[in-house]
């Protein structure tokens, strides 16, 4: 008879007992032998290390980690690098490009508080950029930057009329009648300021050229989520497939250098360029400036002789000539060849520090009615005639016009200033439309600073004399 050999469950990976109850696994520790004992101290050992190692590592990025920002610092820095602001700021240096040249153009003096209005705006505006940049930007006090912004910040100031007015001088002072110091000064400091805001369209492209960069950097930053340019991993000859064509810092500093000198280069030659270009239409005298000299001789001789019929005469015609040479409304319809000149006369007068002085001079330098309408009809018959038109092409005045001419000059037209005196007669005292005249000039003060011209006589006629009297041109 055949004796089955009985089953022994293994214990050892636990199993179930005769009753078919599950018991626990049993190990055979002589199973064990010494080189198995050591590797498990050392898997123990090993795994002891890591864990310590990932303690002191997350304990140190907790020490050296950036400390969050404050929000006066990422409230400025939110505002300056939001797109609605940086188009705000973008029209508004548009503005400050061409504002003041789309005041001169398109309107005239009563509008001028509106436009300083607006200037002001933009400096308050642009002051308030600054500083927010300041607050919410690292690197920008005391930037390269900076500097440019403050610099042309600070320009707009002298586009407001008082600031510009105090620039170009005052125009009754004998050194800018003559074409000298402070007008030329004035006007060239103009030209310059100019040059100078050009700075805020640089500024406008380094806010493009990050802008361009933050984009990419969203866009390789998910593909690359540990890959930080804050870290010190650049000195690592090891470079990834993102960090090949990542511009290193020694780069950027590089960039930035050569940027700067290209900025001060070109700001520097169209400085002097303005400086030192030589205006040619300043170097000889005008038709303006002869012309008054040559009517100031002959009412000086009138003056010797009041009662000198002849004179008189040779006085008013001169003055006549002048006036007819000038043409405004020759200047404004275009219809003969003096219109080509940019002069015209609009207002002329007597100029002088005392009232009754001005008043005396200024009813013996009135024209009479009967020379001024001798002498317009014989303009008149010679620009009638085509064979003798093309001779002259003086044009035109209208007949209220010359009615003004003919009487004796009491236009008050005193300075702002209360200084200095004027009586004269002016060219354009009225709207007249079919005579091209849209807006009245009563007074050489309705119209702004930079847009008329005096022209005075400059020879042989010292400077005390002047300040007492003289007779005045505004063109």
């Amino acid at each position: 008879m055949q004796v089955s050999q009985p089953v022994v469950p293994n214990v050892s990976n636990g199993g179930a007992d005769e009753q078919g109850f599950r018991t626990k696994p049993r190990v055979n520790k002589s199973f064990f032998s010494f080189a198995d004992r050591g590797s498990v101290v050392q898997t123990t050992t090993t795994t002891t290390t890591t864990s310590d190692t990932t303690k002191r590592t997350s304990s140190l990025g907790r020490k050296f980690s950036k400390p969050a920002s404050k929000w006066w610092i990422t409230c400025p820095r939110y505002v300056v690098e939001s797109k609605v602001f940086t188009v705000f700021t973008t029209l508004l240096t548009v503005y400050a490009l061409t504002g003041d040249d789309i005041r001169l153009l398109s309107t005239e003096e009563p509008a001028d508080p509106i436009f300083d209005g607006i200037t002001t705006a933009c400096f308050l505006i642009f002051t308030l950029e600054i500083i927010l940049c300041i607050l919410g930007k690292d690197d920008y006090f005391l930037s390269f930057f900076m500097i440019l912004d403050v610099v042309s910040t600070g320009t707009l100031i002298l586009d407001l009329t008082i600031i510009n007015d105090l620039m170009l001088g005052d125009e009754e002072e004998v050194k800018n009648v003559r074409g000298t110091d402070t007008a030329k000064i004035g006007a060239r400091m103009t030209r310059i300021i100019r040059v100078m805001r050009l700075v805020r369209i640089l500024k406008l492209y380094k806010a493009i050229y990050e802008a361009n960069q933050a984009k990419k950097k969203k866009v390789v930053r998910p593909l690359n989520p540990g890959d930080d340019e804050d870290d010190d991993w650049d000195d690592l000859d090891v470079q990834g497939p993102s960090q090949v064509n990542r511009e290193s810092q020694v780069g950027k500093k590089l960039s930035e250098l050569t940027t700067r000198r290209v900025i001060c280069l070109v700001l520097t030659m169209m400085l002097l360029h303005k400086v030192v270009r030589i205006d040619t239409s300043q170097q000889f005298p005008t038709s303006a400036h002869y012309g008054a000299d040559v009517v100031n001789e002959e009412f000086l001789r009138l003056q010797d002789d009041p009662n000198n019929e002849t004179a008189r005469l040779i006085y008013e015609r001169s003055l006549l000539q002048y006036i007819y040479y000038h043409n405004w409304y020759t200047g404004s319809t275009g219809d003969t060849i003096s219109s080509q000149y940019d002069s015209r006369l609009f207002w002329v007068g007597i100029v002088s520090s005392t009232q009754a002085q001005a008043e005396g001079k200024a009813a013996n330098a009135s024209l009479r009615s009967a020379t001024v309408t001798s002498w317009a009809q014989n303009i008149n018959s010679i620009e009638s005639s085509s064979d003798t038109a093309w001779i002259l092409g003086l044009g035109r005045l209208p007949e209220s016009i010359q009615t003004d001419l003919g009487e004796t000059w009491d236009a008050q037209c005193d300075t702002k200033s209360q200084n200095t005196r004027r009586i004269g007669v002016s060219l354009i005292p009225q709207v007249l439309s079919t005579w091209g005249v849209g807006y009245a000039v009563p007074c050489p003060e309705n119209l702004r600073r930079v847009e008329r011209k005096k022209y005075a006589p400059s020879l042989l006629f010292d400077e005390e004399r002047y300040n007492a009297w003289h007779i005045a041109f505004y063109f």
